[in-house]
């Protein structure tokens, strides 16, 4: 059985049997504890998009996030097997969950193992898309490429995000710049503000990176996936004029050695 649909009256049910078996050490696998929490993620994020409250939002991802952190770090789940469970189909949820998973993996390369600081990155990387819910639905699911008009309506997302969350003192600077510099580039040539490397992020360049890793390995009705290999090649050889070079150097090493 690859798929479980659950009635919607039926998903609080469903949601407290998830949380009891996440909850149990034996019970799962890591591979099966992340794909609990890929689902529920993804569930969330929906929710939010429908008009869900914010602030339940915020508080959900929170929890969701250290969840996370212990399902891949608890076992040593290594970022190749990840790769390998995860779906690439560019679905605005499943980029996200995507994109929080591999940030939390290049931050443990990088060396960062305090549970709390993970826990708060993935939290970022959660919620780095929160604007595009105040785009126009007909954009987000646009199935070719976007005009030029659409594309500079599509580069608002970031701002609408941070100034829906900035006020917030239950997020960090860290958390915000991840939301308001994901696609901005070390060479100056991103958006909203084109600012260079030196004014970003440390966690905004990790999001960086692991938006458009994913962007590229996922498959869109006008374009190909790349494969792993390609997708690797791809980011080194930008590594250092649009994405922090270090960071780079953990993804290609997490996923080709393990």
């Amino acid at each position: 059985m690859t798929t479980l649909h659950i009635l919607y009256d039926d998903r609080v049910v469903y949601e407290e049997y998830l949380k009891t078996l996440l909850l149990d050490p034996e019970a799962l696998s890591s591979s099966q504890k992340y794909t609990i929490l890929k689902g529920a993620a993804r569930t969330l994020l929906a929710e939010t998009a429908c008009g869900a409250s914010v602030d339940v939002h915020v508080h959900a991802i929170d929890d969701l996030s250290r969840q996370m952190v212990h399902a891949i770090c608890d076992d040593e789940l290594v970022l190749r097997d990840i790769f390998f469970l995860m779906t690439h189909d560019y679905y605005s949820y499943t980029h996200v969950v995507n994109v929080a998973t591999y940030c939390l993996a290049m931050a443990r390369a990088l060396g960062i193992h305090d549970v709390q600081e993970l826990s708060a990155i993935v939290c970022g990387a959660l919620l780095h898309d929160l604007g595009k819910k105040h785009l126009p639905p007909g954009l987000l699911n646009k199935p070719g490429r976007l005009t030029d008009s659409e594309m500079a309506t599509m580069r608002l997302h970031p701002e609408y995000g941070f100034k829906e969350l900035c006020h917030r003192r239950d997020l960090n600077w860290g958390q915000l710049m991840m939301v308001y510099q994901h696609h901005e580039r070390l060479d100056g040539k991103g958006y909203p503000v084109q600012i260079t490397g030196e004014e970003m992020h440390p966690w905004a360049r990790l999001c960086a990176v692991a938006d458009v890793f994913d962007a590229i390995t996922s498959s869109r009705p006008y374009r190909k996936q790349m494969s792993l290999g390609g997708a690797l090649e791809f980011m080194e050889q930008r590594a250092g004029i649009a994405f922090d070079a270090e960071i780079v150097r953990c993804l290609t090493s997490a996923t080709r050695n393990n």
